[in-house]
């Protein structure tokens, strides 16, 4: 009953019975949410009904969204100073994923930031190839001791050599 009077409130405005609701499920009603860039009642949603994976998704929408909306007089480090507590807090969550859009996004120094708090290597080291960071992904793959990528970097290197 609560989930429904929450989505039903007037500045979210999804009218669902207790019978779509339950056709939907959960997920379903948290995509839409998103749709809609309700980023915090998703977020309380999945708290509420334990849904640690979406709440995740709901992250990573709600940075994507942060970052792709930030006007261009925000700095970098205050962008970071946003997005870094939420994907602390949040288990699962990848600064990866943000850190390639604010790539996209053109923020370079914001994606090198949140490479930085990355802490899967498999997940930072394409990134950090893709950005030309040979030297930094040298180091992280090193750090990590994981062979192929290792392998990845020395591919990636060989097809940057002139021949």
């Amino acid at each position: 009953a609560r989930t429904l009077n929450a989505v039903r409130a007037p500045e979210v405005g999804l009218l669902l019975t207790r019978l779509q609701y339950g056709a939907l499920g959960p997920e379903r009603v948290v995509r839409t949410l998103l749709a809609r860039h309700a980023h915090l009642l998703a977020a309380r949603l999945c708290e509420l009904l334990g849904l640690s994976e979406m709440k995740v998704a709901v992250v990573h929408h709600w940075g994507k969204a942060k970052i792709g909306g930030a006007a261009a007089s925000l700095s970098d480090e205050a962008l970071l100073a946003a997005l870094a507590p939420k994907l602390d807090a949040t288990a699962g969550a990848s600064h990866a994923r943000l850190a390639a859009e604010a790539l996209a996004v053109g923020r370079r120094g914001l994606a090198a930031r949140l490479l930085e708090k990355e802490e899967d290597a498999t997940r930072r080291v394409p990134l950090l190839l893709q950005m030309g960071e040979e030297r930094l992904a040298l180091t992280s793959a090193v750090a990590h001791g994981d062979a192929e990528l290792i392998y990845l970097l020395l591919l990636h290197l060989k097809a940057r050599l002139p021949s």
